[in-house]
């Protein structure tokens, strides 16, 4: 589920707050609006602080590790 998708008040570039529900755990693909113009979605904790590496955003979409019942959180930059 969306949880927040805007301006991030952390920093530049957009916030994208996701949380799995289902208690499902594994590989999910995001799709962004066709809108928005990403080239990197880079994985931030709930206080704006990056983790790990950036993940490249390829037509649209990226992939990355859902945990179950957890929240994420990416900054997205042009």
């Amino acid at each position: 589920m969306v949880t927040a998708l805007g301006p991030d008040p952390d920093g530049s570039g957009l916030l994208l707050r996701l949380w799995e529900l289902a208690g499902d755990h594994g590989p999910c693909k995001v799709r962004l609006p066709p809108r928005l113009d990403v080239a990197t979605a880079q994985p931030v904790d709930l206080r704006g602080k990056p983790q790990g590496h950036a993940i490249p955003v390829s037509k649209g979409a990226f992939r990355f590790e859902c945990a179950a019942f957890a929240p994420a959180s990416f900054r997205l930059q042009p």
